[in-house]
């Protein structure tokens, strides 16, 4: 068990309704003897009384026994067995007190008169009672804090899969990036020392800024577009005059929080659906706008239908965006795929998020 703090001294509230609890318990129990037994209620609630201080003193002390003796250790046979034999003892020690004491704090005379009319007994009998109620309230408690530990591990657990879920999905950049971007470098060294140089260092910036680490798998629509650029100067020193792109994003949207590297596989997918199966000239473009509260990201390329190289938004890089965007946001942030006049077009859709830090004065 992993409870150790006794739940009545938890808080100064727990210790409020431990009292309050003994005080009803005492009231209720004062005027079913005065009604049964036919006593008086000053009696009826000195008896009570001296009997309830020795019960809350045992019930403080039953903490203990159902600390150690729980349902992971101990049979249900046993646990039974091992608490009635307890109950009878502690009841009984609890009656014996109780009439011991009593005759200390009142005559004895009417302790006598006492005894004729509630024989000791029944206190051993509303002690079993009692001593139940009580163990019963303390295994339901450290089931209730049992339950709510393993539902915050659970959780914890769950964040830590979901993370690593995450990290795996937001490094699958497509490795016949890195093959075709190393094979240019290798051609362009033969004919462009100075290209190739550049190149590689572009290269170098985009690997080192998609290795970043980000706490909350976030980062700027800004660092975002960034890293975007590195990537596409790369294709376009790869490709020549058959790619070009545009990123148009007003300054004030830059803040924005994205999720790391989100619209990289649709960029890839732009690029592998226009550029490499297209004989003309394949223009990205990618605009930022809000829209109903909303951050909106629109990435289109032209493509030729009849390339041979299947529908665009069919492969993995779509379905890797949209996967990462329901884990992180649970369908608040959504993507819509459409083609129009041989043009293909991805939109964004993502929670308007800012962190203070970023927010312009």
């Amino acid at each position: 068990m992993i409870i150790r703090i006794h739940p009545i001294f938890k808080n100064k509230y727990s210790i409020l309704v431990f009292i309050m609890f003994w005080i009803i318990l005492w009231m209720q129990e004062s005027l079913t003897t005065t009604l049964m037994f036919d006593i008086s209620p000053l009696t009826s609630a000195f008896i009570n009384g001296v009997f309830i201080i020795i019960m809350l003193l045992f019930s403080i002390i039953l903490w203990y026994p159902c600390r150690f003796m729980t349902f992971e250790e101990f049979s249900l046979f046993k646990l039974i067995t091992n608490h009635f034999l307890l109950a009878i003892i502690i009841s009984t020690i609890a009656s014996g007190l109780h009439s011991k004491l009593f005759p200390i704090m009142a005559d004895s005379i009417r302790w006598e008169a006492t005894v004729k009319i509630i024989p000791p007994l029944t206190f051993v009998v509303f002690g079993l009672f009692y001593y139940f109620i009580i163990i019963a309230i303390y295994y339901l408690y450290m089931y209730y804090e049992n339950y709510q530990i393993k539902t915050i591990n659970e959780a914890k657990l769950e964040k830590m899969l979901k993370e690593n879920e995450l990290k795996t999905l937001r490094f699958q950049i497509n490795p016949h990036f890195l093959f075709n971007s190393l094979n240019s470098i290798a051609a362009l060294t033969l004919d462009d020392g100075l290209a190739a140089r550049e190149m590689i260092i572009k290269l170098s910036d985009f690997f080192r800024m998609s290795l970043k680490e980000y706490p909350n798998q976030k980062h700027t629509l800004e660092e975002e577009l960034a890293s975007l650029k590195l990537y596409l100067d790369i294709e376009t020193m790869r490709f020549g005059p058959k790619l070009v792109y545009i990123l148009d994003c007003e300054k004030n949207l830059k803040n924005y929080l994205l999720p790391f590297m989100i619209l990289q596989p649709i960029i890839e997918n732009a690029v592998k659906h226009g550029v490499y199966e297209n004989t003309q000239l394949t223009s990205i473009n990618l605009k930022c706008s809000l829209i109903n509260n909303k951050l909106k990201i629109s990435i289109s390329n032209n493509f030729e239908p009849d390339s041979g190289g299947g529908a665009p938004g069919m492969g993995l890089g779509l379905k890797n965006v949209e996967e990462r965007l329901n884990l992180l946001y649970d369908r608040q942030a959504f993507l819509r795929k459409n083609i129009k006049n041989n043009i293909y077009i991805v939109e964004c859709f993502f929670p308007l998020e800012i962190e203070k830090d970023l927010i312009d004065d």
